[in-house]
């Protein structure tokens, strides 16, 4: 009997073990936020695992997903307007939806009176009290189109973001990646979606946006405006919020009209939400001059943080909506929505070693300078919307789907305008020639005037992405042909492309001394001072070969030359 009992107590305490156990195994979380009055799905709201401190946001249609959630683990959600919302994650429970309850606003103290100046004042205080400080951070930006409920486009990067006061000042590329679905034989594509995000600024009059309160003062303010309390609440901090609806007097097509969230005391923006509805004012138009854009709804939304008493920006989701008519009169829905959130402000990247050029559609062109660094996204520890993780690796993996991977390497799709890469990247094969420039045109004529040496340039980089992935240093480089900072004003021949195919190898046998020294190199100042190092080199020895060539009309240096450039 009691060998029995040891038995079983034996045996029940393998069956609490393995009980136990279970509970310490990893799943994943995944539900669909709504709004608890209204059923509705909210976007973009923040989530966060209290105990890892892993943070995601959820998609455009309020889905959201975190990875290794264990049970007993507190999930946070949070969003201004909303109660804050936790819930402990159990593995058996299935979390198909999490309501969110939204804010009690308190309109009982205050009564505002037709002529009553309270609301404005508020804005103005906004206004005089808006954060001057400048912060950068590490900050993911990720963009999706739709066509007809079709997704035809994807657009996601990582950069270092710098932002003056409550906006965005410039983006500088860590890196980026595209995919493009061919719709009915086009392409429908945003070329220059982040730049359309910080060109917003709140403060001040931007003639690519339409107008909104807080860049109107005084009298114009009133004017164009009629404000509306929506209440107040105590934040977490016990600090008062107010909530200011505002609405266009006139102009409504070219005006926003939304809803601001702000501190009392200090004017501190909390969250403010813009739309434009059927707008004339938008920063965005069709590449092909006869197509036309219809029906244009924008929708901002800005979400702000307090940290020790300053504003810093949280995130930014903007969307738009439109009828699109092509020049054969075909009419198609185009959905846009992008989310920018700099998640990291204590630590910046490093960026890749290269000068990029800036112009005309710029986030595609940045994005095809450089080469596809596979590394990086595929062991990428850095911040993601989990929720859209599967779906985006789905379409990208898509055979009809185009991609930077490939340059856009199409015959059916390859437009010099917009996906055909400038930059050429060396290989074996690499053959680069000068396009012929007319004697009879007056940009030949002008440069005749000059001396020799300033009718050229020929700019060619050496490039390098350095990360740290599991602990470990992983580089890329490569040669890199610059287009767009070169130039050259004299008749085209067969020696003038000789000597731009020469220099390009010279550049490159200097890359490849550069991962030799790559090979030894043990941390990541080393890489930096070692390509320093090599570029300062090139340099002299780019300096020597252009004087000596003369543009490839030196035959014997250019024998030379050859001689000396051995590539391995």
């Amino acid at each position: 009997m009691i060998l029995d009992k040891g038995k079983t107590f034996f045996c029940t305490l393998l069956l609490a073990l393995a009980s136990s156990a279970g509970l310490r195994a990893q799943s994943n979380f995944a539900a669909t936020i709504i709004d608890e009055s209204n059923r509705e799905a909210l976007p973009y709201v923040v989530v966060s695992d209290l105990r890892t401190k892993y943070t995601t946001y959820s998609d455009a249609l309020g889905m959201v997903s975190i990875p290794n959630v264990q049970a007993g683990d507190s999930i946070m959600f949070f969003s201004i307007g909303y109660q804050k919302k936790y819930i402990v994650f159990q593995p058996q429970t299935r979390y198909s939806e999490i309501a969110m309850t939204p804010v009690a606003y308190d309109l009982k103290e205050l009564v505002i009176r037709a002529n009553d100046t309270f609301l404005y004042d508020l804005i103005e205080k906004a206004q005089r009290n808006a954060p001057k400080e400048t912060t950068a951070a590490k900050t993911y930006f990720q963009l999706e189109t739709k066509v007809n409920e079709q997704q035809v486009e994807l657009v996601e990067c990582y950069y270092n973001g710098t932002f003056e006061g409550n906006d965005v000042d410039k983006l500088d590329l860590k890196n980026g990646r595209i995919a493009l679905l061919p719709f009915d034989e086009r392409m429908y594509t945003s070329t220059e979606g982040s730049k359309s995000i910080y060109l917003h600024k709140l403060f001040s009059k931007n003639s690519y946006f339409p107008d909104s309160p807080l860049e109107l003062r005084g009298k114009k303010l009133k004017q164009r405006y009629r404000l509306e309390y929506a209440g107040e609440y105590l934040n977490e901090a016990k600090e008062k919020v107010c909530v200011i609806d505002f609405f266009p007097k006139k102009n409504q097509d070219q005006s926003f009209e939304g809803k601001i969230w702000m501190l009392e005391k200090t004017g501190a923006l909390v969250r403010v939400e813009f739309r434009a509805m059927n707008t004339k004012t938008f920063p965005f138009a069709p590449i092909g001059a006869a197509d036309s854009l219809y029906d244009v709804n924008l929708f901002i939304t800005k979400n702000f943080d307090q940290d020790q008493g300053k504003t810093r920006l949280r995130s930014i989701d903007f969307s738009y909506h439109l009828e699109y008519l092509t020049n054969l009169g075909d009419r198609k829905q185009l959905e846009t929505s992008a989310l920018l959130v700099p998640y990291d402000y204590q630590h910046l990247f490093t960026l890749p070693q290269f000068s990029f050029s800036t112009g005309t559609y710029e986030d595609y062109v940045k994005i095809q300078a450089v080469p596809y660094n596979e590394i990086f996204w595929n062991n990428n520890q850095e911040f993601v919307i989990e929720a859209t993780r599967q779906r985006v690796a789905s379409f990208i993996e898509n055979p009809a789907v185009l991609t930077n991977q490939t340059g856009f390497r199409t015959e059916l799709y390859r437009s010099k305008d917009l996906l055909e890469r400038g930059y050429v990247f060396w290989n074996d094969t690499t053959d680069i020639r000068f396009k012929t420039i007319s004697i009879d045109t007056a940009k030949y004529a002008r440069y005749q005037l000059l001396p020799p040496v300033e009718r050229y340039h020929i700019e060619v980089q050496l490039y390098m992405d350095v990360n740290i992935i599991n602990g470990q240093l992983e580089t890329l480089t490569a040669t890199i042909y610059d287009p767009f900072q070169s130039y050259y004003y004299f008749p085209i021949t067969e020696e003038a492309n000789a000597f731009i195919n020469l220099y390009f190898d010279l550049v490159e046998m200097h890359r490849r001394r550069l991962e030799t020294l790559i090979a030894i190199s043990k941390t990541e100042t080393e890489l930096l001072q070692y390509h320093s190092e090599v570029k300062r080199e090139l340099s002299i020895a780019s300096t020597k070969f252009f004087r000596e060539v003369d543009r490839g009309t030196n035959p014997s240096q250019m024998e030379n030359w050859r001689k000396k450039i051995i590539l391995q």
